[in-house]
């Protein structure tokens, strides 16, 4: 209040939670009324308000008002939109725009929303906020548009957005979602932001809230109760830059992106970003950017790495200007400071400690709760339906008096069944269950369950409502690494909530370092439950036993049960396959006459056996390729097959086509890693690049390690590359590849405003 209304427009408030937002836009809004900044004149206007409902809310009609207004969002189709107008015993009476009327019960699947009227009070100078999408008179403002109201009168208000005056009429407010924009969330922050002011107790201060803060504000004005606790903690999370950006003057903050990320890896990064910044030609320091560099790559994906591995790296970087005893005495400096040398591999300290905290957390969150159901009695009482293993993990989760345990189940043994069971038994003692994974398909899988889900990210970064009641699933541990996983854990403890991590150790494992799924399980720190009975159905028992083989790593046994199996058993043909084997297991000879390894062979015999198949049988094959070198000429085959046999429209159309780059934060800070025309996509707002915008490499400038590019309108920037694994970056190369009607299509990416979920055909 004691700045001036320019100054206010450049500054955020930020409120932690909805009670603090409600109390200090109460205050702010009386003061303005003081300073003579609103009129007091007012204006009562009825808006909407989302009414956020957990799953199992949405399942009671005590969550539900008359007047309450629902939309269902049907995919593919227009959201559509009813009133409720009674509540009874088994559902939602409600109401369409036509006035038809319809039952809709309480325990449906379908996605919808509900909304619900709320006043407010407004005023000549407010500043309102619109929660979702206005259309106005063909214009479409973007959800967390800014708008001051100009003009009140008794049919609705005048407001201005920019250099637009709108009229929005009492109608039209009470069909829109509408707030006041005095108090910002975290994430709300705008770029232009000169100053953030919050008020927070030391123990609500945490790595998300600080890098969300930073991302933007110049300047932060923390109100606290305790000083020197929030003293202590933000110097155990001080803020670094990186050599060039203090150079330029522009301090790039690393912040929430790099909180969950390896310690190591980012002390390596900034090393060598300095390293290369400086760019001298004396050995010593060529050799120590080598060392740094092998550190980067090494730490990036694995908690302990082989010294071959370390010193190829390096070699490899310094291109024959350091050699071996120019690294050495280098490497052997580092272990007093960074490394400990085990043998013949090398781990960081960091990783070291990291390991150790998520035993001891393991250990001292031990005999810490009360166990969910109380009643052994009724645990005798499952459905004898389950498996041992299914029951087992059931009675462990609902039994325990450990904040954590693990349940470690093969692929097929029933693990969605026993969580819902988990779910049913929680419910019922009044807990909520909340289920987290690390892919959005997985997500997708728990939210079709009935088990609310968000990704594991989305969930770190986010503060959420748990508690005592709330119990938290995380699947597919096996793929969360250690800074996930100890984050997790701490997460959990602050908010007294209990957590079971889910998964199988001999599948896919985390890209980046460590495995504290396994760790746990090996080191018996945690209670585990097994479940080893694969129940997924299968027309054939042979594959089934392979598949239990395969799981426990009996390669050979797998494979010779496979090679007994004639999978022309399963396989309906329309036309003949030459040399047909009954086998399911074929060898093919992929060397050319001159020693050289050519798999052209394989690709034919996998594009002739799925083009002889029947075209409905064709939608149940599924083709699996090692690498996308593999995957391409397989598809280029099967598209001609397809062309040939019409099932494709004869005309092909060329379309754009992003193919994913994988690289090591290590390469993505040097600019000669990159090549004109590949493609970067920004994961989150930085400096000129918006969240999820396009660049396109144009020229690279290796020596001042920059990368000309230009956005999707052709407009172009000059990026320092050292900038890169800051912005939470993809990268592609572009590609043109033909599409015909009758394609079937896969796209990598969730689009929510279209509806589309990844990896969905």
């Amino acid at each position: 209040l004691q700045l001036t209304p320019e100054q206010q427009q450049k500054s955020a408030l930020v409120a932690l939670n909805n009670k603090q937002k409600e109390t200090l836009t109460s205050q702010i809004r009386e003061g303005l009324v003081q300073q003579g900044q609103l009129s007091r004149l007012m204006k009562k206007v009825t808006v909407l308000a989302t009414v956020s409902l957990t799953q199992t809310e949405k399942g009671h009609a005590q969550s539900y008002r008359v007047g309450d207004k629902i939309t269902f969002y049907n995919e593919g189709r227009i959201p559509q939109h009813y009133k409720v107008c009674d509540l009874g015993a088994n559902g939602l009476h409600l109401k369409n725009a036509q006035g038809k009327t319809s039952l809709f019960a309480y325990d449906t699947k379908e996605d919808f929303s509900v909304s619900r009227e709320k006043i407010l009070e407004v005023a000549v100078g407010e500043r309102l906020i619109n929660e979702q999408s206005l259309c106005h008179q063909r214009v479409k403002y973007a959800p967390k548009s800014s708008f001051v109201v100009s003009k009140i009168t008794e049919e609705g208000i005048y407001v201005r957005h920019e250099s637009n005056t709108l009229f929005l009429t009492n109608k039209a407010l009470s069909e829109h979602h509408f707030d006041y924009d005095y108090c910002k969330k975290p994430q709300e922050i705008k770029p232009d932001t000169t100053q953030v002011f919050i008020a927070a107790r030391p123990y609500q201060l945490n790595r998300n809230l600080i890098g969300e803060i930073g991302e933007h504000a110049q300047h932060v004005i923390l109100f606290t109760d305790d000083g020197q606790k929030a003293q202590r903690f933000l110097e155990s999370v001080q803020l670094k830059w990186t050599a060039y950006d203090v150079q330029q003057k522009k301090p790039d903050l690393v912040y929430r992106d790099m909180a969950y990320a390896n310690k190591a890896l980012e002390r390596e990064l900034n090393s060598l970003i300095h390293h290369l910044d400086l760019k001298s030609e004396d050995k010593e320091h060529i050799a120590a950017t080598a060392l740094t560099y092998a550190l980067a790559k090494c730490t990036e994906r694995n908690a302990a790495f082989k010294h071959s591995d370390l010193m190829t790296h390096a070699l490899m970087h310094a291109l024959g200007t350091a050699d071996f005893e120019d690294i050495a005495p280098l490497l052997k400096g580092r272990i007093a400071d960074s490394l400990v040398y085990l043998d013949t591999y090398w781990t960081t300290k960091e990783s070291l400690n990291i390991e150790e905290a998520i035993l001891q957390s393991n250990y001292k969150e031990q005999n810490t709760v009360k166990p969910i159901e109380l009643s052994s009695q009724k645990l005798l009482l499952l459905p004898e339906t389950l498996t041992q293993g299914q029951k087992d993990a059931i009675t462990l989760v609902v039994s325990t008096s450990d904040r954590f345990v693990s349940i470690q189940g093969l692929a097929g043994v029933g693990k969605t069944t026993m969580m819902r069971h988990v779910k049913d038994i929680a419910e019922i003692n009044q807990f909520q269950v909340i289920g987290l994974a690390p892919t959005h398909k997985a997500v997708d899988e728990l939210n079709a369950n009935g088990i609310q889900a968000q990704t594991i990210d989305s969930f770190l970064r986010n503060d959420g409502g748990l508690g005592l009641s709330h119990l938290v699933i995380v699947d597919e541990s096996s793929m969360i690494d250690n800074e996930k996983y100890h984050a997790l854990q701490q997460k959990c403890i602050d908010t007294q909530s209990r957590m079971v991590f889910t998964g199988d150790i001999t599948q896919l494992q985390s890209l980046a370092s460590g495995i504290p799924h396994e760790l746990t399980i090996k080191s018996q720190s945690q209670k585990t439950a097994f479940m080893t009975e694969i129940v997924r159905q299968n027309p054939n028992p042979e594959l089934k036993k392979a598949a239990e083989f395969a799981s426990r790593r009996e390669i050979g046994k797998a494979f010779e049960l496979i090679k007994n199996i004639n999978p022309e058993e399963y396989v309906q043909r329309k036309t003949p396959v030459q040399g047909l084997n009954h086998s399911s297991l074929i060898e093919i000879n992929c060397t050319d006459e001159e020693g050289k390894k050519d798999y052209k062979s394989i690709y034919r015999a996998i594009a002739d056996d799925f083009l002889s198949r029947t075209p409905e049988c064709q939608k149940n094959t599924l083709i699996v390729a090692h690498a996308h070198e593999d995957r391409t000429p397989i598809e280029v085959l099967i598209r001609e097959g397809l062309h040939q046999q019409h099932q494709l429209h004869s005309q092909d159309v060329l379309c754009k086509r992003l193919f994913p780059i994988s690289l090591d934060q290590a390469d993505q800070v040097k600019a000669h890693s990159f090549e004109p025309g590949d493609v970067i996509r920004f994961g989150k707002n930085y400096s000129v690049a918006k969240k999820d915008e396009y660049f396109t490499i144009k020229a690279i400038d290796s020596e001042s390690n920059k990368l000309f590019c230009v956005d999707e309108s052709q407009v172009a920037f000059t990026i320092s590359a050292s900038i890169l694994p800051k912005t939470m970056p993809s990268f592609y190369k572009l590609h043109e590849r033909p599409l015909a009607s009758g394609d079937r299509i896969r796209l990598k990416r969730n689009d929510d405003a279209r509806g589309i979920i990844a990896n969905e055909e």
